[in-house]
């Protein structure tokens, strides 16, 4: 039984039993007033109670009525964040379906995956870390992120999957015997 289908049944139920025991007390109090004398301490006592438990199903059907939003929105931002993961794992297969691909004459893009609100392309340079100095891959990484900019942040770039989802993307870059060059981050608000 899922946990919306749980909480659907047990909140009406809470509030069934607040009315029967309003309810029951309400009656209580009631009849023991009537077999009260003016002026005797207790009547008083009992018109406190019966003050008492109309505050308490009050309060209890605005307890019932917040528990039930905060539910409900919890319930929604579960599914919205499992519809998330299911889109974007989606996406990551169909990309995944047609690599690896040659994006230019030295990179190759050779897999994408999603994880933690982070959608991860893999690149692999047809160069050896060991031919290149730190200072060429702080200069290629820069030019990388200055192309990405400008490709990324087109007019259009609201209408993208991972900008709906505030998906922040990483590209990691490897040399040809797959040890790490590079990683440049990227995400849609720096569009803006």
């Amino acid at each position: 039984m899922s946990f919306e289908i749980i909480i659907k049944t047990f909140l009406p139920a809470i509030f069934i039993v607040s009315i029967i025991f309003y309810l029951v007390f309400w009656r209580k109090s009631t009849k023991s007033e009537l077999n009260l004398k003016k002026g005797d301490d207790t009547l008083g006592r009992n018109i406190i109670r019966k003050i008492g438990y109309t505050v308490l199903f009050i309060v209890s059907i605005f307890v019932v009525a917040f528990i039930k939003d905060f539910i409900s929105i919890s319930i929604h931002n579960y599914n919205y964040e499992k519809d998330k993961d299911n889109i974007m794992n989606k996406v990551s297969d169909s990309i995944n379906d047609t690599l690896p691909k040659k994006i230019d004459a030295m990179t190759e893009v050779f897999t994408t995956y999603y994880v933690n609100d982070k959608f991860v392309y893999k690149y692999r340079l047809d160069i050896y870390k060991s031919d290149i100095e730190n200072s060429q891959i702080d200069s290629l990484s820069k030019n990388i992120k200055t192309n990405l900019l400008s490709s990324q942040c087109t007019e259009n770039y609201k209408d993208r999957v991972f900008y709906k989802y505030t998906i922040r993307i990483l590209h990691k870059y490897y040399d040809k015997e797959m040890k790490h060059l590079m990683s440049i981050p990227f995400s849609y608000s720096e569009c803006e």
